[in-house]
């Protein structure tokens, strides 16, 4: 009896899996994502479970490294277009967000500064993700707290001790977990601003803001945000949940990393600037390729239920510049009024 139950409660679980992706479509074509949000995709990660599971000191090389290049290539891709979308701005400071949790943002950050380090920049590692601080435990075996944000902010300790110096061009300040987060207020931030210009670039590790709210505040201090997507992770209504907020904040989105990009297809992937050799656009006779077709068929239903909401609103958008070209005209207007009637 119970070799039955087991069997109905494992059909009943694959069921409501099953459901959920049929109701909450995910990224199936990184193409979506500047096709639906106007984001550019400034680099994309093949998915390497093996390779991303095992802990390491992101410092040092190993031998994952040279059987994983392709990972490490298109990381570096991405590092040397961002210190060029970036090399106007003095001092810039850049937060990494996702809009869920897992979606590989804090290793994005870490691999991000590695990189750029290795390029001659000077970087500053900042863990802002209070609430769950893993930024640390990417480079340091333990954090104390006299070497942390914690510490920093509450005057507690001074900033050479709270810096930790990895390299010659690599800095992390990371954080320690409290019952009671820290909050994104101006003391926080203007802390942070003060350490600009010691370095090249400032790379934050901030909350999802798909969840956290204060991460929409950090558009004070940060010039842009870069967010992270999981390849078939998060919902594509999330997703536009999370873009949404960014736009009402007025953050701006300097583009997009999509995460673990599966193999859909035969071999020929094509990234948005020729690294790697996986395809997410390919397909295949296999049972999982079918199932990714059923999910794009309820993404592209979705999509079409949402296309008169999105067309509203850009109508609306519109409207709004329209009025307000109107009141630079009037004010145009009557300066000139203003001019004759003095003369």
């Amino acid at each position: 009896m119970w070799v039955y139950m087991m069997a109905l409660g494992a059909m009943v679980g694959i069921g409501i899996a099953v459901l959920e992706l049929l109701i909450h479509p995910t990224l199936l074509k990184t193409s979506d994502v500047e096709r639906q949000f106007g984001i550019e995709i400034l680099g994309e990660i093949p998915e390497r479970k093996a390779y991303f599971k095992k802990k390491r000191n992101l410092l040092l090389q190993s031998e994952d490294d040279e059987n994983n290049a392709e990972v490490l290539d298109n990381y570096s891709s991405l590092a040397h277009i961002l210190k060029t979308k970036l090399e106007k701005l003095e001092h810039p400071c850049l937060y990494v967000t996702s809009a869920a949790q897992n979606e590989g943002k804090t290793t994005t950050t870490s691999r991000l500064a590695v990189q750029m380090s290795e390029m001659g920049m000077k970087v500053l590692l900042i863990d802002l993700d209070t609430r769950n601080p893993k930024l640390g435990g990417n480079f340091l075996s333990r954090v104390e707290y006299e070497h942390s944000l914690n510490a920093l902010y509450r005057g507690e300790t001074v900033k050479e001790e709270a810096i930790t110096s990895l390299t010659g061009n690599l800095d992390i300040l990371p954080a320690i977990l409290e019952k009671k987060p820290l909050s994104y207020d101006a003391a926080l931030l203007d802390m942070i601003s003060d350490l600009k210009k010691d370095y090249d670039v400032i790379l934050l590790d901030t909350p999802p803001v798909g969840q956290v709210a204060d991460t929409m505040g950090l558009n004070r201090l940060a010039d842009m945000a870069l967010i992270v997507i999981r390849f078939d992770g998060v919902s594509m209504e999330i997703l536009r949940d999370a873009m949404t907020r960014l736009r009402k904040s007025k953050t701006k989105v300097i583009g997009c990393v999509v995460n673990g990009v599966k193999e859909l297809g035969k071999p020929g992937y094509h990234s948005a600037y020729g690294y790697g050799r996986y395809s997410s656009h390919g397909s295949t006779k296999n049972h999982r390729s079918r199932q990714k077709s059923e999910q794009e068929m309820e993404w592209d239903q979705w999509e079409k239920e949402h296309q008169e909401l999105t067309s509203d609103t850009m109508e609306d958008i519109s409207l709004y510049e329209r009025k307000n070209e109107d009141k630079d005209e009037n004010i145009e207007q009557n300066v000139s009024k203003d001019d004759k009637t003095e003369n």
